[in-house]
């Protein structure tokens, strides 16, 4: 039996069973390579072989629950599984009853039989089996000999005799004929009263205006064209829901609470026709946008139900008394990029494309969770290239602070109409002021004081006092900074230098995802994952967008140089902060440390140790004490100089990601035989 074919087992027993409990690492394609050897000590390649790293595997395994292995305790009864972890990692309770066909995670320890390789064994895998197999037919299968197959479980014992069960199979293999044929026989007869129906509608005059054209041609179109019909309540249970539209219930305004069913839902009363929101929002399907659940009408009123928004629109948020959330930059961040992916979204990903048009804090809602949706499309309108209608000729509508000034002069709906608006929410975000403010006993709009700081020669200082007070510290003067010149280039008179909402174009507002040591999460095991892709983005080769023109979001310590001074964006991004995250394991020091009562990056003071002779000197005092001893020196100077090459300023020369599990891979196991002889002399 050749190596490939054992890879493609459901999983392996490695080694002899011992009180080491470890995941196995990563090899990547290496155990693809059928001429790899493992002559000279234990290979990657041989991870799952019975002479290989480890001895002992914890692992795991899916299991499509059948009765009557169909909950926890018998399944883990046949896995030999703890019935607590099963649960655990299946979240669920300990006697919870899967449905039949449903993939359960089983956690299972592996490990080879005793003396198994002394023996000749070299592989092992497991097989369940079904009732027609046998010992003879298994070994054929696998090309293994009859008497090294050996049962671990039994399968479920038969509910009845082989004689009863052939006869069974006879009766279901029948009804199941006869069954079709009805089912045959009924589909003809809906057919024909399918066709006899729609030549009748054929009979029937069009409506004017309800015709919608279709794209033969063009499959997405096609599917594109058809609309989902929105949910249609009933006014009584909407009465009933909200307490006969009681004040108790009431949100704001016309806006009501109600519970329909188990979920908490927002009605909005409106006097107005809401068709073309309906089917605007009937059309739209992103996560920063909100969710229409359906509609109703009574008499002259109508009543949009909308997901339920626990903390309210942007602007109260704003102006509730401070807390830890409020005080937060990156929930500020958070949630203009929320509001810029949902603009983004209708500009860009909708057929057609979308305005907005009253973009306001007053219109973007929170979850819970503090996660932005834009509401309100009361005034959306399509986004036609150049169109235009003359400001003398069409009503205007708006609120004042947040509207462009193309479209009070002349009437113009682009979308670098709702980007004006969007500047001016960046501004409220970072003084927690309203888009018209009081100056000198006078109306003064938010985004004209802004301009009037940001021109000046002292501006970081006089921004400093216009700055909401909940985020003076932690770096706020120099984020604040940056938003400011983003909401500046938003506010630009001249529509054609707004930057899009767009994340690829030069000139786009967009956002890079840095992460640090607080980003990766321990098991209980002190295994870690990776956490917080709010910020992450696809890697495109080369792609770049220019500094001044973004938003760059990060920790500092951990952000490529690259990054901060040119918006560059590519997997070696990571390979930069995983380099600090290293230095940080070895050293149990923030990425931010006090050197001579200085702020000083823990990269370059390590890069600084590193470049002197004296290095392992210096570095033994630099390190975690409780690393000291058993070749902690050794180990901590060849992470150390990983770290340096994952640091090096040109992006070109450092290493990727494979190439730093492959150097730390080797560090492992030298460091655990290392571990090995120590205990042995100890």
């Amino acid at each position: 039996m050749t190596m490939y074919q054992t890879l493609l087992s459901l999983f392996i027993l490695i080694s002899l069973a011992s009180c080491i409990n470890a995941q196995q690492e990563y090899s990547g394609n290496s155990v693809l390579n059928c001429d790899n050897s493992d002559d000279s000590g234990p290979s990657s390649a041989f991870l799952y072989t019975c002479n290989g790293l480890y001895s002992s595997c914890q692992a795991f395994l899916i299991f499509k629950s059948e009765p009557p292995y169909n909950s926890v305790p018998t399944i883990s009864m046949l896995m030999s599984s703890n019935p607590g972890e099963l649960a655990g990692i299946n979240s669920v309770k300990t006697l919870t009853v899967f449905p039949t066909g449903k993939e359960v995670i089983v956690p299972v320890n592996c490990s080879c039989l005793e003396h198994q390789a002394e023996n000749g064994t070299k592989y092992l895998l497991t097989y369940s089996v079904s009732w027609e197999d046998n010992f003879p037919t298994i070994g054929e299968r696998f090309n293994t000999k009859t008497h090294a197959t050996q049962p671990v479980l039994d399968p479920p014992p038969p509910t009845s005799d082989s004689g009863s069960s052939i006869s069974k199979r006879r009766i279901y293999l029948g009804a199941g004929i006869a069954a079709g044929c009805f089912l045959l026989g009924l589909s003809v007869i809906f057919s024909i009263v399918f066709l006899f129906y729609k030549k009748r509608s054929k009979k029937v005059p069009p409506v004017p205006g309800k015709t919608k054209s279709v794209l033969p041609e063009d499959l997405l179109v096609e599917i594109a064209s058809v609309d989902p019909v929105p949910k249609v309540f009933e006014f009584k249970k909407l009465k009933k829901a909200t307490g006969n539209f009681s004040s108790k219930s009431r949100i704001k305004g016309c806006v009501f609470r109600a519970e329909l069913g188990r979920e908490i839902v927002a009605v909005k009363k409106m006097k107005v026709d809401v068709s073309e929101e309906v089917n605007i929002l009937n059309k739209l399907n992103h996560f920063n946008l909100i969710k229409l659940h359906g509609v109703c009408k009574n008499g002259s009123c109508f009543y949009l139900v909308f997901e339920y928004m626990e903390n309210g629109s942007l602007r109260e948020w704003l102006h509730k008394e401070s807390s830890n959330h409020s005080q937060s930059w990156s929930k500020r961040i958070q949630i203009a990029l929320d509001v810029a992916n949902g603009l983004h979204y209708i500009h860009n990903f909708t057929k057609p494309a979308y305005v907005h048009k009253h973009i306001k804090s007053s219109n973007i809602l929170l979850t819970k969770n503090l996660r932005a949706k834009i509401a309100n499309f009361s005034l959306a309108r399509t986004a036609v290239k150049g169109a235009k209608t003359h400001a003398l000729n069409m009503l205007v509508v708006g609120t004042r602070g947040y509207m462009a000034p193309e479209y009070i002069e002349a009437g113009s709906i682009t979308p670098k109409v709702d980007v004006y608006a969007f500047g001016v929410v960046m501004l409220e975000l970072i003084t927690g002021k309203d888009a018209v403010i009081i100056q000198d006993e006078e109306e003064v709009l938010l985004s004209e004081a802004m301009i009037s700081i940001m021109e000046r020669g002292n501006a970081e200082i006089e921004l400093g006092h216009f700055l909401d007070p909940c985020l003076l510290g932690n770096n706020g003067i120099e984020s604040a900074t940056r938003i400011a010149k983003l909401s500046i280039a938003c506010l630009t008179k001249d529509q054609a230098r707004r930057p899009s909402m767009g994340e690829d174009d030069e000139g786009s507002i967009s956002c890079d995802f840095v992460y640090s040591k607080s980003k990766n999460l321990l098991t209980k095991n002190l295994r870690a994952k990776i956490a917080n892709f709010s910020l992450a983005r696809t890697a495109v080769k080369g792609a770049k967008t220019h500094a001044l023109n973004m938003l760059v979001v990060g920790t500092r310590g951990y952000m490529a140089p690259e990054y901060i001074e040119a918006g560059s964006i590519t997997p070696k991004v990571d390979v930069y902060a995983f380099g600090v995250v290293m230095l940080e394991l070895i050293t149990g020091k923030d990425a931010v440390i006090i050197q001579d009562e200085e702020e000083v990056l823990l990269s370059e003071a390590m890069i600084s140790i590193m470049e002197r002779g004296n290095a392992e000197i210096e570095l033994g005092h630099f390190l975690d004490p409780c690393l000291l001893g058993n070749n902690g020196i050794e180990s901590a100077t060849r992470i150390a100089k990983l770290s340096i090459a994952c640091l090096t300023k040109d992006q070109a020369r450092r290493p990727s990601m494979g190439e730093v599990v492959s150097t730390l891979m080797k560090i492992q196991v030298d460091l655990q035989k290392s571990e090995m002889q120590f205990d042995k002399f100890a």
